[in-house]
């Protein structure tokens, strides 16, 4: 995929100049929700204990990637970057994540609106992988490439079922945390991230393309 010719808004620019990767590793859950750059989110924690967080965030133009681990169940809500489409992927968790008061305990792929949220009630010793898309690119892309997918009926939730993304995405991310100056020499290079851009669209792309999942709304319990 190709997407040198897109035309970026400018509500799709994050953190134009900042470092590509950050990583953070905090005791405080306040500070921990801080560091998601361009986010505005509030964790509550919900079970005893020391909280203990790490996040690894790449950002790139259009897309932001994270690998956001805790060892405390929370209760997350609250906003992504305006004009975002998120989709997070468990990749390990200690129970059920529930979005909107719905359990989901098959490995999944959940989508929704980054500026509308929907509440995870999330378990200890999580392991969540996320990517913000803005809207406007993913848009020219889904159009280009004659996808079903609509991103009106959101937030959704796909069942991955034997699909490998799920750990190639996981791959990267530990191929993006490897040695330091390695990491920052590639980085440097725009057609290193444009490629990684890329690639991560189309892991994205795989998965949505049966567009068979239906919206996730919220449970009368929830209500």
């Amino acid at each position: 995929m190709n997407n040198n010719n897109v035309l970026m808004p400018e509500a799709a620019v994050v953190a134009r100049g900042a470092p590509a990767l950050q990583r953070f590793l905090t005791r405080d859950i306040d500070e921990h929700a801080r560091n998601m750059h361009g986010w505005q989110v509030r964790y509550d924690q919900v079970s005893a204990g020391a909280f203990e967080g790490e996040l690894v965030a790449f950002r790139s133009d259009w897309m932001q990637l994270a690998r956001d681990r805790s060892n405390q169940a929370m209760i997350k809500s609250g906003m992504a970057w305006k004009g975002a489409i998120t989709f997070s992927i468990p990749l390990s968790a200690d129970g059920p994540v529930y979005c909107s008061g719905h359990p989901i305990h098959e490995p999944s792929l959940l989508v929704a609106h980054g500026e509308h949220l929907p509440e995870l009630h999330t378990p200890q010793h999580l392991d969540l992988l996320s990517v913000a898309i803005d809207e406007y690119v993913l848009e020219h892309v889904l159009e280009r490439q004659g996808s079903h997918f609509r991103i009106t009926d959101l937030p959704k939730c796909y069942r991955l079922g034997d699909s490998s993304v799920q750990a190639e995405l996981a791959a990267l991310f530990e191929a993006l945390s490897g040695s330091e100056q390695a990491r920052d020499a590639l980085l440097g290079h725009d057609s290193i991230r444009r490629g990684l851009r890329d690639s991560v669209m189309l892991h994205v792309l795989e998965l949505i393309a049966p567009d068979h999942a239906p919206p996730l709304n919220p449970t009368a319990r929830k209500r």
